[in-house]
């Protein structure tokens, strides 16, 4: 059966969420180049008569201190009914590469945590969506990297999970997802780097939100 709608959808994350997107409201780019558009549009003109609203407040090199930056402004005063959130892929980096006390996958979890505590307090009606970062083996930096390191990139990943899990959000595993499902004819086909989608990466993002979330 479906399940009552919403009105208002909210996205925020780092550059996969972002997918280069207008800073002004022309419609033409407003939602970026990327899932959210991809969602955003099939609702739209399935359902005019709901007068849905859709916002991205991905932005590109973010990790959750960041989002934490900018949780009042651009999250919780618009007041979403539905709330997805993707991020980790760039703690784990700036971890890696610059080993930053901010960025450990236990300071991850630990500000997850205290944004959810916020949202809920102050948005106790919000659904919220939990996508798990992800990492292929693609390319010859981010392939060493997987490889060297996917352990550590495997701490973010449960803890995106866990947290989930913890506050009641649907948790998409995107990480399990492409892996599956991005093979033929190559991983390249859909990750081009190993951390961006392409058009066609989106598209199995987008598909994925649409099965987890139940909104057709």
């Amino acid at each position: 059966m479906q399940k009552e709608w919403p009105k208002r959808f909210l996205f925020i994350g780092d550059s996969i969420t972002d997918g280069n997107r207008g800073r002004n409201e022309d419609p033409n780019h407003i939602l970026g180049h990327g899932y959210v558009f991809s969602i955003a549009s099939r609702l739209g003109a399935k359902y005019p008569e709901k007068d849905l609203s859709f916002v991205n407040r991905g932005i590109s090199g973010n990790t959750v201190i960041d989002l934490q930056n900018r949780w009042v402004e651009d999250c919780l005063e618009h007041q979403p009914e539905v709330l997805t959130i993707m991020v980790g892929i760039n703690d784990f980096y700036y971890q890696l590469k610059e080993n930053r006390a901010d960025c450990t996958p236990q300071n991850y979890e630990k500000v997850y945590r205290k944004l959810l505590i916020e949202t809920k307090s102050k948005l106790p009606g919000v659904e919220l969506v939990i996508m798990s970062p992800f990492l292929l083996p693609i390319g010859k930096a981010h392939g060493l990297m997987y490889a060297s390191h996917k352990t550590l990139f495997e701490q973010y990943h449960k803890a995106s999970q866990q947290v989930a899990a913890d506050f009641g959000a649907t948790f998409i595993d995107l990480q399990k997802m492409y892996l599956e499902e991005a093979r033929i004819p190559n991983f390249e086909y859909w990750i081009w780097d190993g951390i961006h989608p392409t058009y066609s990466g989106h598209e199995l993002l987008t598909q994925a939100w649409f099965r987890a979330t139940g909104y057709r």
